[in-house]
């Protein structure tokens, strides 16, 4: 006789089953990585007049995150949630002031309409409220989302470079990227998810940061002469890598501050209830 579908579940290996949400947290950032990648070949200005390419890469995220608030916020879609506020935030402020398509604030109108969408659908707010217990809860998804920062952060580090430069770097440092979120949307524990992304995130700039240094070394940069050391390029990268750090762990800073707050609280109410 056959099986039925939980029965089938049941018997297939966990880590089988949870490849899955892996995959689906990693596609955020290859999906802008790939938009960033192409533009560079294509010699698209993607910040002057042509920034097709960004948007259809923002439609697909907006489809990921309408598909998290139907499914009730997994773990993976925290990833998707984060790369389309990120992208509203950084194309609203790039572009303001200016006649670019959706300049300015409108460039949250995408995510506000898709949210919208989403409500109509699901007949309900209660994922909101999931969403935020998640954060509240694990921190480390949180730094999933804020991890969406990486891709721009290497566009705007390499968007002067020819793509013969930039390309193959771009490449491995996407891979990387990817991978980390991935591997990290497999993470059950907050700590393990915070070391993977970490880890990404440090070999992805590596990455990066040697794609610039070896452009930058030797080219003349004013007038007398004086030419780009390549030690100069390490460094002022390593100073980058240390406020993408900052960004995407600032969640894990303001859990360890309420937990210390709360066992001040905890000690001030023990000695409280010990006084006569």
């Amino acid at each position: 006789m056959g099986k039925s579908l939980p029965e089938i579940v049941e018997q297939q290996d966990p880590v089988e089953i949870a490849v899955w949400p892996g995959i689906s947290a990693g596609l955020p950032v290859l999906i802008f990585g790939v938009a960033f990648i192409l533009a560079n070949l294509l010699g698209i200005q993607l910040q002057n007049g042509e920034p097709w390419l960004l948007f259809t890469a923002h439609g697909i995220i907006l489809l990921g995150v309408i598909a998290g608030w139907l499914g009730w916020f997994p773990n993976w879609s925290y990833a998707f949630s984060g790369m389309a506020v990120l992208f509203s935030l950084w194309w609203g402020t790039s572009t303001g002031g200016t006649h670019q398509p959706l300049a300015g604030p409108l460039a949250w109108s995408p995510l506000l309409a898709a949210l919208a969408l989403a409500i109509l659908l699901a007949r309900s707010l209660k994922p909101l409220l999931k969403f935020l217990q998640g954060i509240l809860r694990d921190w480390s998804l949180a730094s999933l989302g804020l991890y969406g920062v990486l891709p721009v952060a290497m566009y705007a580090a390499m968007s002067v470079m020819p793509p013969a430069n930039a390309v193959l770097f771009q490449i491995v440092a996407v891979l990387v990227m990817a991978v980390g979120a991935g591997i990290a949307g497999l993470a059950v524990h907050s700590g393990t998810r915070g070391r993977v992304l970490l880890l990404a995130m440090s070999w992805s700039w590596i990455v990066v940061t040697s794609g610039v240094a070896i452009y930058w070394h030797g080219k003349v940069w004013d007038v007398n002469g004086q030419t780009v050391n390549w030690f100069e390029q390490v460094l002022g990268m390593s100073l980058i890598w240390v406020i993408l750090a900052i960004i995407i762990y600032f969640p894990a800073a303001l859990a360890l501050l309420g937990r210390l707050a709360r066992r001040v609280t905890g000690v001030r109410q023990a000695e409280s209830a010990r006084k006569p």
